[in-house]
């Protein structure tokens, strides 16, 4: 892509992409003021109905001295003109993180027969957003995040004991807590994290859950994600686990994570895939697993849950089929894939297996909506 500018003054900022990782390339469309635009006409595409996506990051900039900060996050609008001359408006895309992530615009358009089409790109405030890889794809395989208010951007109060909107609470004894927090230089160097997005989080200390109910659409795999650091002060380690519980009461437990050590300074990236059984409302929990009023914290940010779509990209790993798998008694291992995984031989608690072997068959040993084929290769001899 081009560089375009909203103002003249910042053309001396990047020109050379690198200077923004390697994710943009040579080139990436730079948002640098307010009512900067960016247009391209003679667009081919088949008839379909499609959304936007692109790769896009949110950048802190100093100009003459003044620091334009991305916690409010980077605004830029997007529209197309179809080939009947009809403009569809694509809505806002607000870039919060300064890590390059792909996202689709919120609105999706319907081209009815093949043509040409125009889009128009408009930044829409100070923030400085860059923008790369555009492309039109199709809309039923783009992931939707089912969670809302996923980063705690969107503030019930101005009291930090209030929850995110959009989501509740459920608080222990002692000095357990449920904290939505503005970034701040104490907190950043007390609990040495920089925050994954935009400017809010929330942090939970001794016994603690924030939840919300979610509406699922269908039956199928799952994606959950989020950013999490866990301080550790003294005693036993601190950990978290997430669920989904159904209306018939049914818990699904996606994920558990517990901090081995206190060495990770920074958030990190939590990503699993699980399965739920049906469409409806559930309610998604995130809990601690310390006792009430342990002096032990866990900071969350970007929460997502998205449906796993037949893209590929969430495939079984590329394995020889000579592997050879061992799970111990008392261990687990988790299929986090959709697939299929073909080996040579699995041993579960000293057992061997063969044929396909699914989580929902071995909860003790496995976990995950992937599967394992299990493909014997020489001759069996029975002796009776």
């Amino acid at each position: 892509m081009g560089l375009i500018f909203g103002n003249r003054q910042y053309k001396d900022l990047c020109l050379d992409g690198q200077r923004f990782g390697p994710s943009y390339g040579e080139a990436a469309l730079i948002f640098a003021n307010q009512g900067g635009v960016a247009r391209r006409s003679g667009i081919p595409l088949t008839a379909g109905t499609y959304r936007l996506r692109g790769k896009a990051s949110a950048r802190t900039m100093w100009n003459y001295g003044n620091a334009w900060d991305t916690w409010d996050g980077a605004y830029v609008s997007a529209a197309v003109k179809l080939s009947d001359g009809t403009t569809v408006d694509l809505g806002t895309l607000n870039v919060l993180r300064q890590i390059p992530q792909r996202y689709c615009w919120p609105n999706e358009f319907t081209l009815a027969a093949d043509g040409e089409i125009e889009l128009t790109l408009t930044g829409g405030n100070k923030r400085i957003a860059l923008v790369d890889d555009l492309e039109f794809v199709p809309s039923g395989l783009q992931p939707v995040n089912l969670v809302a208010n996923g980063n705690f951007e969107l503030a019930s109060g101005n009291d930090m004991a209030m929850p995110p909107t959009g989501w509740s609470k459920t608080v222990g004894s002692g000095s357990s807590s449920v904290l939505h927090l503005k970034h701040d230089d104490w907190y950043d160097k007390h609990y040495m994290t920089g925050y994954f997005e935009g400017r809010r989080y929330v942090k939970l200390t001794g016994k603690a859950a924030i939840s919300q109910s979610v509406t699922v659409p269908t039956a199928g795999v799952y994606r959950f994600r989020m950013h999490e650091h866990i301080r550790i002060t003294s005693g036993d380690k601190p950990g978290v686990k997430v669920t989904m519980k159904g209306a018939d009461g049914e818990v699904t437990t996606i994920c558990r994570v517990e901090q081995a050590d206190d060495k990770a300074r920074e958030m990190m990236r939590r990503e699993c895939y699980f399965r739920l059984p049906a469409a409806g409302v559930y309610t998604l929990t995130i809990a601690t697993l310390v006792a009430n009023g342990a002096d032990k914290s866990s900071v969350f940010d970007d929460i997502s849950l998205e449906r796993v779509e037949s893209s590929g990209e969430e495939a079984a790993p590329a394995m020889d089929a000579a592997t050879e798998l061992y799970v111990a008694e008392g261990a687990k291992m988790r299929l986090d894939y959709t697939g299929r995984l073909v080996v040579e031989r699995l041993s579960l608690g000293g057992t061997r297996y063969s044929g396909v072997i699914r989580a929902a068959d071995f909860p003790g040993y496995l976990d995950g909506p992937g599967e394992i084929e299990v493909r014997p290769r020489g001759l069996t001899v029975i002796i009776k």
